[in-house]
């Protein structure tokens, strides 16, 4: 288990960057799409569970991950943070890898904040990259801040936090603009030339530029709020609420070997909302009732509608060598299409347990 004073020491920036700290975990991604997945032991991510405060976070559009983004809760939220991969209890289940484990600050008496800011651009890093090209302008920007403290002295107490992370990168598709480039991708400068031609003239390619370098943004922002109300000595009650706003441009990817119309756009909104009231029963007997309300908005919209096509080209290489066959496509793509361009779910979660020293007696999940 990772303890608050461990998080706030450590340096990390995103709630999936705790579950790699810990053995046979691995941070998972899904085609060049940004996810806060997580896959333990080998498993897949659909086989992960993720609780925040004892209910299921999981994404449930697609059964894996907390969110579409690097990250749906701010760090400055995490109190403590496990990773299981044996030894469930009975209010565990739905994975069949490992399950992460989080719970969430909540405020005290005393009014503490924080502040963090990270960023990282070209000029802390080195000039070329591996291929000894030179690195193009890019810059990662992430802030936030957290408050916490009592409404009511020991009877009231809130905490907030907010996150928001801009990203502003390259990325290129076809850029045959050096030899280098050329003999990697196997097609040459003038092969694309006329690729493009043909396009404009027979087919409706859009003007502008459609190969080589463009910039890429994606913004996130998320708002973590939470309330405890001490009814009295037997019984309190938490609100809580999450919620994540994600947007990339040009992320939806293909093939390497493609136009800029073949690429599509990514946004996501995530909202979370739970309550919970915790009650001593007398002796050794407590209950923990939770409800929770999940609510996911997702989109993926394609530069275009137009169905995909390709076309085989064989290049002479730089070297004077003739390259393997390598297919360019144009129009649509297959992923983005083939999902729903806008896809909502929404879910309850109800959960009752009653404890006994410390040991789950029962436990009950109505999804």
């Amino acid at each position: 288990m990772v303890t608050e004073k461990e998080i706030r020491q450590l340096p990390i920036r995103s709630f999936a960057d705790l579950a790699i700290l810990a053995p046979t975990t691995s941070r998972a991604g899904t085609g060049g799409i940004i996810t806060s997945s997580s896959s333990i032991a080998g498993g897949r991510v659909t086989g992960t569970d993720i609780r925040v405060d004892g209910v299921q976070a999981k994404n449930t559009i697609w059964g894996a991950s907390f969110g579409r983004g690097p990250y749906s809760i701010s760090v400055e939220a995490v109190r403590e943070f496990e990773v299981v991969t044996n030894v469930y209890d009975v209010t565990q289940g739905r994975q069949g890898a490992g399950a992460v484990n989080v719970a969430t600050r909540a405020g005290t008496n005393t009014t503490t904040g924080s502040l963090i800011v990270y960023n990282r651009n070209q000029d802390f890093t080195t000039k070329t990259n591996f291929l000894g090209q030179n690195i193009t302008k890019f810059d990662n920007l992430q802030f936030g801040g957290a408050l916490g403290g009592a409404l009511v002295k020991d009877k009231l107490h809130y905490f907030l936090a907010y996150d928001r992370q801009q990203v502003a990168e390259p990325f290129s598709t076809l850029q045959v603009d050096n030899n280098a480039e050329w003999a990697r991708l196997q097609v040459a400068p003038d092969s694309v030339a006329r690729f493009l031609d043909i396009l404009r003239r027979s087919y409706g390619l859009p003007a502008g530029q459609q190969t080589g370098t463009f910039d890429r943004g994606n913004t996130l922002n998320t708002v973590f709020s939470r309330l405890d109300w001490q009814i009295n000595e037997a019984h309190r009650a938490t609100f809580r609420t999450t919620f994540s706003n994600f947007l990339y441009d040009n992320s939806i990817p293909d093939r390497e070997l493609s136009v800029l119309e073949s690429r599509g756009d990514q946004s996501s909104r995530e909202m979370q909302a739970m309550a919970s009231v915790k009650s001593n029963l007398g002796g050794a007997f407590t209950n923990d009732v939770r409800l929770a309300y999940t609510n996911r908005i997702l989109e993926n919209e394609p530069n275009t509608r137009l169905p995909r096509g390709w076309v085989n080209v064989t290049s002479t290489l730089p070297s004077g060598g003739t390259g393997t066959n390598q297919i360019l496509q144009f129009g649509g793509q297959r992923t983005s299409p083939e999902l729903q361009t806008r896809s909502r779910t929404s879910s309850w979660t109800c959960c009752a347990g009653t404890a006994t020293r410390a040991r789950s007696r029962w436990a009950r999940t109505i999804r």
